[in-house]
C-alpha cells in the first residue's frame, strides 16, 4: 500500500476513519477529513467530529478538515470535491478514499472519484472486522491486523477526556496489587479457591466489639486459612493491625477486602494474559463521577468492566449502559463482574443485567475472566 494520505468523509462513527491508520502494513501519513454542509458552511454537527479525531490522532499524524463541505445529497458535489483533494495531495497513487461514512450520496461520489482517476478506494467492515480494497476492478478483502489502540485514544476519539490527576489519586496501590497478585496465582488451586475465600471473608467481616468507638472490622483467624498466606501479605502490606486475639483491618485493609481486591483482580488478570491492546484501571473521565474500575481495548473496541462485591442495583446497570453508549460508539461492550452465583441475584434484575450489558460474569467464570472479556470482545455482528 503506497498511499500517504487518507481520505475520510465524515460521520458520527468515529471508528471507521480512525481504524485504517492502525492497521498493520499500510502507512499513512496524512488524513484528510471531508464534511457535509449546512448553509454553504461545515455542519456543526460534524465539526466537533472532526475536532475530535484531530484530537486523538494529533500526536501521530497530520490530521486536517477539508475547508469546502460538500452538498450531502450530491454525489457530483462530492465527486468534484473529492478529486480536487486527490489532486492536491499528489495524485491517485498517493491517496486512498475511504469512503465509508458520509451519507450515502456521498459515499456514491467519493467511490466515483477514486474510480475515475484510478485511486485505492476503501471500505470499512467494522461489524465483520474486515477491509475491502478496490482497485482498476480487483476487489481484496483484508481481516483486521491492528496495532494496538489505547484507551485513552478512544475515549478522546469520542469526545471524552480522562482527568489524570483524579485517576492517579484513585489509582490501585502497588500494596492492593502485590495482595492481588497472591489471589491470582491461587485462583484454581485443586485445594482452595482464594477467589471463592475473598468473597467468604468479604461477607463475614465483623467489627471489633472491643474498641466500639474506632469499629474496626476484622476477619476472624479461622476465615484466614481459606486462603494461605493472604494473612502474612496482608501484615506485610500493612492492611491489618495485630492485636492480643484477632486481627483487625485498618481502612487500607477494610477497602481492599470490601472491593478493591476484585478490581485489582480482575485488572491483573486481563494484563497478564497479553490478550488486549490496552488495560487500565480506575480511569477517571471528566465529566463522570465514579471511575471506570477497568477498561480495556481489542480490536478498535473499548470495554468498560464494572466490579461489584455487593448488591447490583438499578442504577449500576443503568450506568453501564448509558457507559457503553457514550465512551466508545456502538460496538463498545460493557461486562458486569461479581464474586457469588447469578443464584443471588434476583431474577428481575439478572433480566435487566442481560438486557444492559454484554456480558455478566460471576463466581462460576470468574478464574476465566480475561478469556470471557477477550471472547465477546472479538465477536463480530456477521
Amino acid at each position: 500500500m503506497s498511499a500517504k494520505t487518507l481520505l475520510c468523509l465524515l460521520s458520527e462513527q468515529r471508528m471507521q476513519n480512525i481504524i485504517p491508520l492502525f492497521q498493520r502494513r499500510m502507512h499513512f501519513d496524512r488524513v484528510v477529513l471531508l464534511a457535509s454542509e449546512e448553509n454553504g458552511e461545515i455542519s456543526p454537527r460534524f465539526a466537533p467530529v472532526a475536532n475530535d479525531i484531530i484530537k486523538a490522532l494529533s500526536e501521530r499524524f497530520e490530521v486536517k478538515l477539508h475547508r469546502v463541505p460538500v452538498d450531502p445529497m450530491s454525489p457530483e458535489h462530492a465527486r468534484k470535491v473529492c478529486k480536487e483533494i486527490i489532486d492536491c495531495y499528489d495524485g491517485p497513487g498517493q491517496v486512498t478514499v475511504n469512503f465509508t461514512g458520509g451519507t450515502k450520496p456521498m459515499s456514491i461520489g467519493a467511490y466515483l472519484a477514486g474510480q475515475e482517476c484510478g485511486a485505492e478506494l476503501l471500505y470499512v467492515d467494522t461489524q465483520a472486522e474486515k477491509f475491502y480494497y478496490y482497485k482498476e476492478g480487483r476487489k481484496q478483502e483484508v481481516l483486521f491486523d491492528l496495532e494496538p489502540i489505547g484507551v485513552e485514544l478512544m475515549l478522546t476519539a469520542h469526545r471524552r477526556q480522562i482527568n489524570h490527576d483524579a485517576t492517579q489519586k484513585k489509582e490501585l496501590s502497588p500494596a492492593e496489587l502485590r495482595v492481588a497478585e497472591l489471589i491470582f496465582q491461587q485462583r484454581c488451586n485443586s485445594s482452595f479457591n482464594s477467589l471463592r475465600a475473598m468473597h467468604i471473608m468479604r461477607q463475614q467481616m465483623v467489627r471489633h466489639t472491643n474498641n466500639p468507638k474506632i469499629g474496626r472490622p476484622l476477619i476472624k483467624p479461622n476465615l484466614w486459612k481459606k486462603c494461605p498466606g493472604l494473612l502474612e501479605a496482608c501484615i506485610a502490606e500493612g492492611f491489618i493491625d495485630e492485636t492480643l486475639d484477632d486481627y483487625c483491618l485498618n481502612n487500607a485493609g477494610f477497602n481492599f477486602f470490601n472491593g478493591s481486591w476484585l478490581e485489582a483482580y480482575v485488572f491483573l488478570a486481563l494484563r497478564k494474559s497479553d490478550s488486549f491492546a490496552d488495560v487500565e484501571a480506575r480511569v477517571m473521565i471528566e465529566g463522570i463521577e465514579n471511575e471506570l474500575d477497568v477498561a480495556c481495548t481489542l480490536n478498535a473496541k473499548l470495554g468498560v468492566i464494572e466490579c461489584k462485591t455487593g448488591k447490583i442495583g438499578q442504577n449500576e446497570l443503568n450506568r453501564l449502559k448509558a457507559l457503553r453508549e457514550t465512551l466508545g460508539g456502538v460496538f463498545s461492550k460493557s461486562f458486569l463482574v461479581v464474586p457469588y452465583g447469578k443464584s443471588r441475584i434476583p431474577e428481575q434484575t439478572r433480566a435487566r443485567a442481560e438486557e444492559y450489558v454484554s456480558c455478566l460474569i460471576d463466581e462460576e467464570d470468574l478464574d476465566q475472566v480475561e478469556k470471557i472479556v477477550r471472547s465477546e470482545m472479538l465477536k463480530t455482528r456477521r
